[in-house]
């Protein structure tokens, strides 16, 4: 998902609401397929929280590599 886009089509609806959406989302007659986890992926991906502990796991391992 692109952010650029996101914030186009619907200023309004923020990444924190979006993924409250696909994760509460439960299929029914209408969709029946669940929403496929590469996108729950992605949208935690442009989570600012995940930046953070991606950053904080590459420092953890290049201290290990140092020890």
């Amino acid at each position: 998902m692109d952010r650029s886009i996101r914030t186009e089509v619907c200023p309004s609806i923020s990444l924190p609401l979006v993924k409250r959406i696909l994760c509460n989302f439960t299929p029914d007659e209408f969709c029946l397929d669940p929403v496929p986890g590469a996108v729950l992926e992605e949208v935690n991906a442009e989570s600012p929280i995940y930046e953070v502990i991606k950053g904080m796991w590459r420092l953890f391992g290049e201290v290990l590599e140092l020890l």
